[in-house]
């Protein structure tokens, strides 16, 4: 109650598409907005699409999603008069957030003892740290353990959510549904900081063609910083996101083509053997007969 806080508003970016405009404000200046990228290449897609009957084009979208773990992100620390801290904590990686409060409080690891607690519901949202290291620092402030939980609030606003994604494709077919070529186009919404945006950003691209053979591609996945809930974990690491766009992708064209949905699928789906964008060959290769 004693804090007075003066605030300055600054111009904001929300949009990962307006991110990438070089006259967007800047998350993180003197830097760019995009602080990953992935690339994937296999064939020529041009080619491919010249030589495909018809060519469809889609962009789809995914929003921000919270974890909404029954039990909100918890935490007791207790610094004791020698300097060594220990946590009991609702983090689902007590390693790594072990880690990252080292890292946090400029501390040697053998002083830091994380406790894991039974964890009521993860889901990717307490791979990492939130306010550990703040009760810490308060307990060492006080001489007494301090002990933080969230509201459910805080818990939209503090910790991490699902990344959405705009994603563009463009698909060359011929007229029996055959895909002959596929062109991907990836852009991550990170919010304000990295958090887990790489390792999502390369399942997405690996995923993005989906399960199904083709010849040619070309796939393009860049993160960006917008003003926004920072990103990180969730189920599937970008899988979820390029599952709905391909498969709604596939309904649609199958649609155009007045073909079963079902059979376009089969007539283009992985067999053992086949090989994926990223040169992978595919063993225990079940689609088809599921």
């Amino acid at each position: 109650e004693r804090i007075k806080v003066e605030y300055e508003p600054l111009p904001a970016v929300l949009d990962p598409l307006e991110a990438l405009n070089g006259n967007s404000p800047l998350v993180h200046p003197p830097n760019g907005n995009v602080y990953a990228s992935k690339v994937i290449r296999r064939g020529d897609v041009e080619r491919g699409f010249a030589e495909s009957d018809r060519v469809f084009e889609a962009r789809f979208r995914t929003q921000m999603v919270e974890h909404v773990p029954l039990e909100p992100h918890a935490a007791v620390a207790d610094w004791d008069a020698n300097g060594r801290l220990t946590i009991h904590s609702t983090l689902g990686r007590i390693t790594l957030g072990r880690v990252d409060i080292a890292r946090t409080l400029k501390m040697p690891l053998n002083r830091i003892r994380v406790v894991a607690t039974i964890v009521g519901g993860n889901f990717g949202g307490k791979n990492e740290i939130t306010q550990e290291p703040v009760l810490a620092l308060l307990s060492k402030k006080t001489g007494r353990p301090v002990k933080g939980v969230f509201s459910r609030d805080e818990e939209f606003s503090a910790t991490t959510t699902r990344h959405p994604i705009v994603m563009d494709y463009r698909t060359g077919v011929r007229r029996d549904g055959r895909i002959i070529a596929r062109d991907v186009r990836l852009v991550l919404d990170g919010g304000a900081y990295c958090s887990w945006s790489e390792t999502t950003l390369g399942k997405a691209a690996i995923l993005s063609a989906g399960p199904y053979i083709m010849e040619n591609i070309h796939v393009e996945a860049l993160a960006v910083y917008t003003n926004k809930t920072m990103t990180g974990a969730m189920r599937g690491f970008g899988a979820p996101q390029v599952c709905f766009a391909y498969e709604s992708h596939m309904d649609d064209i199958a649609a155009a083509l007045k073909l079963d949905p079902l059979e376009i699928r089969l007539l283009n789906a992985f067999d053992e053997n086949s090989i994926s964008p990223t040169g992978q060959v595919l063993q225990s290769v079940a689609v088809k007969e599921t």
